[in-house]
């Protein structure tokens, strides 16, 4: 008689992904035809966010490197 478990597995591990497009002076009546080409072709689980890009948009396009830091923290 099989007993029942509580144990768990692990079946995937969902990630999400972040595409930027940066634009500037995007004419006013260009914008809704850029925006439904962007919408009709973004990939499945895809979300659209529009807003101003900042300096933090920027810096988090850069991936943490620990060990980086510290040999450069070394040799200061």
């Amino acid at each position: 008689m099989p007993t029942k478990s509580t144990e768990m597995y692990v079946d995937a591990i969902l990630k999400t992904h972040e595409r930027i497009v940066q634009l500037s002076q995007l004419n006013a009546t260009l914008c809704p035809i850029f925006m439904e080409v962007m919408l009709k072709n973004q990939p499945e689980g895809f979300q659209v966010s529009v807003k101003p890009h900042t300096e933090a948009d920027y810096q988090a396009r850069f991936k943490a490197r620990p060990e980086l830091e510290g040999l450069m923290a070394q040799m200061t």
